[in-house]
């Protein structure tokens, strides 16, 4: 209930809790003037804290507010104003979106149908009900009509609250007496009651500007703006403080909110763009030009101001290599602004088209603004022309005859030679070449250029080449580029003579021009000039890194030559400096000592690399233009030429340095077939201590590859070392399933003489394969070893097992060669000549089982050494 005490009108207990926020607390009954007595200001240091209940203190007073922990990260530094800035954008539109979503449902609703009201009407009705006199008592009211109330109009958010307008006014008038202190602590007594007001932190701004801290100023003046965003010169002033405390981003920022708030304002645009330059964002600031040029065009701004940005910005496209905009921005000046187009533009315009291959549009822009007319069996073309005729570009409509006026400059007329050339009409520009000839080639030369590169791209190559001979005839077209054209033009009309002198002419005036020394080597091919081919393809020593990347180049063509020449020699020296140049002759222990140390690939780059930044000096990984398939296949060719020369030793070399290279190194597929051709040359060179270090890598990683384990073999052979017997046993404890590592340690004591350890392992292989021609033999062996021992017991026990596993031996071999002379042996270490002989016999009477290809390895040549044997075992 309305309760009235004198003037003042207090709604309900809510209300008075209310107003009581407004006022300080105090203990029992408070007086008036303690009452309306402003809140003294807290001593606490002005810092921002977390309290244990959550809420945040900055400068003695405790804020709250769905945005007050943002607002002081702002103030306090910890975050930066685009974020800011853009944390306060989303909640704003959180915001809205909510308050938009609260007026939809409060229209299904009537205003004022509130409990609360329903029951002060009703009081209402019982107060004015006592009133009735009593002369009345039988008349009965009829139903009440329940009253319709307007909602009143709410109050913004940003706006100060009445109850807080006071204290605000104190705080003005502390502000204006000079007591700026107490200003501060009541305008942040205000923000703490409403933290959404705009009034206050527009006046701590204002203090603090007054008090020389104009960065804390600034802040504040964002937070205002933030809190009450539509205000586009507000946002401008920001900015322009911004630029004055050396602070260009933010003061972009606020020139971005001030052109949302009136994007029809090009100042606001200008000043933008002129900061995107100062920061180097060049494409934002062209952006912003286009912008500009878009308000000019809608306003009707001076056609020439226009103009003039529309070339300046279409020059910074340019600069940037933007050609799409540069000639979409000249375009639209074209088309705005027609009358003031000038000769200069159109031969801007039209580079970029033809550079874009836009010819027809060319056509069309000659044609309406040069006087050029096309004149065709039907119709004419020409600047009254309404439409473009259609079938130029496919070449459906061939034009009859072109005429260009007399005063045409001479660059638009060799632009419109070159836009015919292009669309197929070149036998109709014979007439517009006459001015060009009559001009002095020194000064036009780059247009007698431009029709003959026009010419070379239509194939047509006879009229290309009478415009490049007057060229290169010219004391200032005399140069490289232009003979190299020349050439091309030549080779492709098959005057090969002709194109090699005029690439000779490109390499005295180019020496480094690799493209050009390919050409010729290529062309005294042709000829047959293998020992020019192969000159043209040599160049002095390097001087730059670009011109080593270009000596790639030509090494690589260069090796190709001299192989297919069968010039190995060269070849083989040309290889060493495209493939190895990395590596210098006092280098290569150290490379060796990392390829055969370090087994994983990334552990040699690392290495490898360590070296070269440490001790070498350069840069190991330096960018090449030979692609890897480049440099694979000449290291193909050489490993392929050295193995059939039986170069073995420079062949390891090769491969060694090889894993060095840094494209095979980074290529794994390639690796790996490099590091196997460097095991092959191990074995082929009988350098077993390197070729070890290999094939133990490749065992470990592939332990069930039979080939592998043949390889390892191959490798126990050549080696002198026991290193292996170690490494069979190691990794037989890991796989103790292994066929092959059960095999190689029975090897291993077969040789070493501890015969039943390896008849041992030599069983235990038999019991999984029984039908091994080779297990039966072993054991056989292993058995007829510890018969032949002095101190061995039941000796004919074991000869006896012994034969039995050498006949299985025979049936599953077969009689031949190898089966024969293996009996052979072992009857000739029993001392049974009479066997060993007939077994003898038999195998130098079986024919050899690999052939009678040469170069192959067969039991004849040690057959042929027994024969003196066999002799002395017959008995006489």
């Amino acid at each position: 209930m309305k309760k009235q005490a004198g003037d003042l009108l207090v709604s309900s207990d809510e209300e008075e809790e209310e107003m009581s926020t407004c006022l300080p607390s105090t203990s029992g009954t408070s007086k008036p003037s303690e009452m309306t007595a402003p809140p003294k200001a807290p001593e606490e240091p002005a810092s921002a804290t977390k309290t244990p209940e959550g809420s945040i203190e900055t400068m003695g007073v405790k804020l709250s507010g769905f945005n007050t922990d943002l607002t002081l990260k702002f103030l306090n530094g910890q975050i930066s104003f685009n974020e800011f800035s853009a944390e306060m954008d989303n909640l704003h539109q959180v915001e809205t979106t909510r308050e938009a979503g609260m007026e939809t449902d409060g229209e299904d609703l009537e205003p004022g149908a509130t409990e609360q009201e329903e029951e002060e009407e009703e009081e209402e009705a019982g107060e004015n009900a006592m009133e009735v006199d009593s002369k009345d008592e039988e008349w009965s009211p009829a139903p009440r009509k329940r009253k319709r109330k307007h909602m009143k109009k709410r109050r913004k958010k940003t706006e100060l609250p009445k109850h807080l307008q006071g204290l605000m006014g104190e705080a003005n008038l502390k502000f204006a007496r000079g007591d700026h202190q107490e200003a501060i602590n009541m305008c942040l007594e205000v923000i703490r009651l409403a933290p959404q007001a705009i009034i206050p932190f527009q006046t701590l701004g204002m203090l603090y500007e007054e008090m020389g801290d104009l960065e804390k100023s600034l802040q504040l003046y964002l937070i205002a703006a933030h809190l009450w965003p539509n205000d586009p010169e507000e946002w401008a002033r920001l900015a322009h403080m911004s630029k004055e405390l050396n602070n260009p981003r933010q003061a972009i920022a606020c020139y971005s909110k001030a052109i949302r708030c009136d994007p029809s304002n090009p100042d606001y645009i200008w000043a933008r763009c002129n900061l995107y330059e100062q920061v180097g964002e060049h494409t934002k600031a062209l952006e912003g030009y286009q912008s500009i040029l878009q308000l000019m065009t809608v306003s009707g701004a001076d056609a020439e101001d226009y103009w003039r940005l529309a070339r300046d910005t279409s020059r910074a496209y340019l600069e940037l290599g933007d050609l799409t905009n540069a000639l979409s921005t000249l375009q639209k000046a074209c088309k705005s602004y027609p009358n003031l187009i000038t000769s200069e533009d159109i031969n801007t315009i039209l580079e970029m088209q033809i550079s874009q291959k836009i010819f027809v549009e060319s056509l069309e822009l000659l044609v309406k603004f040069c006087g050029v007319v096309f004149e065709f069996e039907k119709f004419n073309w020409s600047c009254e022309s309404l439409y473009v005729p259609d079938g130029l570009q496919d070449g459906r409509l061939l034009p009859v005859k072109c005429t260009a006026p007399e005063l045409l400059p001479i660059d638009l007329r060799a632009k419109l030679i070159v836009c015919m050339i292009h669309l197929k009409h070149h036998k109709i520009v014979e007439p517009l070449m006459q001015p060009l000839f009559e001009e002095n080639i020194e000064q036009v030369g780059d247009l007698y250029l431009d029709v003959a590169e026009a010419y070379m791209e239509n194939a047509l190559y006879s009229e290309a080449k009478s415009l490049f001979s007057v060229l290169v005839c010219s004391s200032t077209y005399n140069e490289a580029a232009v003979w190299l054209k020349y050439g091309e033009c030549l080779n492709c009309l098959g005057e090969l003579e002709n194109a090699v002198n005029s690439y000779k002419r490109v390499v005295d005036l180019a020496p480094t021009h690799y493209g050009a020394r390919i050409s010729l080597s290529a062309l005294q091919q042709q000829l047959g000039n293998s020992s020019d081919a192969v000159k043209a393809l040599t160049i002095p020593a390097p001087s730059e890194p670009g011109q080593i990347r270009q000596d790639h180049i030509l090494l690589v063509h260069k090796c190709h030559l001299l192989y297919s020449l069968d010039r190995f020699d060269e070849f083989y020296e040309c290889c060493q400096q495209l493939l190895f140049g990395h590596v210098k002759e006092e280098w290569k222990p150290v490379f060796r000592k990392v390829i055969f140390e370090f087994m994983s690939r990334r552990s040699r780059a690392e290495s490898l690399e360590y070296f070269y930044q440490h001790i070498g000096g350069k840069d190991y990984f330096m960018e090449t233009s030979i692609s890897t398939d480049d440099i694979w296949d000449i290291f193909l060719m050489l490993c392929r030429g050295l193995w059939e020369r039986k170069m073995y030793n420079q062949l390891l070399d090769a491969c060694i340095h090889g894993l060095t290279n840094p494209q095979i190194l980074t290529d794994e597929e390639k690796y790996k077939e490099a590091e196997f051709l460097c095991l092959i040359a191990c074995i082929q060179s009988r350098n077993g201590k390197l070729a070890y270090n290999l094939i133990r890598e490749i065992c470990v990683k592939d332990i069930d590859n039979n080939q592998a384990w043949n390889l390892f073999n191959q490798v126990i052979i050549c080696s002198s070392d026991g290193r292996h017997n170690r490494f069979c046993l190691r990794l037989m404890m890991k796989h103790p399933d292994n066929l092959a590592l059960a095999l190689f340690n029975a090897h291993n004591s077969m040789v070493s003489g501890t015969y039943k350890h390896s008849l041992g392992e030599y069983v235990n292989v038999y019991r999984k394969q029984p039908e091994d021609p080779l297990l039966n033999l072993c054991i056989g062996l292993a058995f007829t070893h510890m018969a032949c021992q002095k101190f061995s017991s039941k000796k004919h026990a074991l000869l006896v097992q012994g034969l039995s596993f050498l006949n299985s031996y025979v049936e599953l071999r077969g009689e031949c060669q190898e089966s024969m002379y293996n009996m052979g042996r072992v009857m000739h270490q029993l001392g049974l000549t009479y066997a060993a002989v007939f077994y003898y016999k038999k195998a130098l009477a079986l024919p050899p089982a690999v052939g009678e290809r040469e170069g192959l390895f067969d039991l004849s040549q040690i057959l042929c050494h027994l024969r003196s044997t066999m002799k002395r075992l017959q008995p006489p």
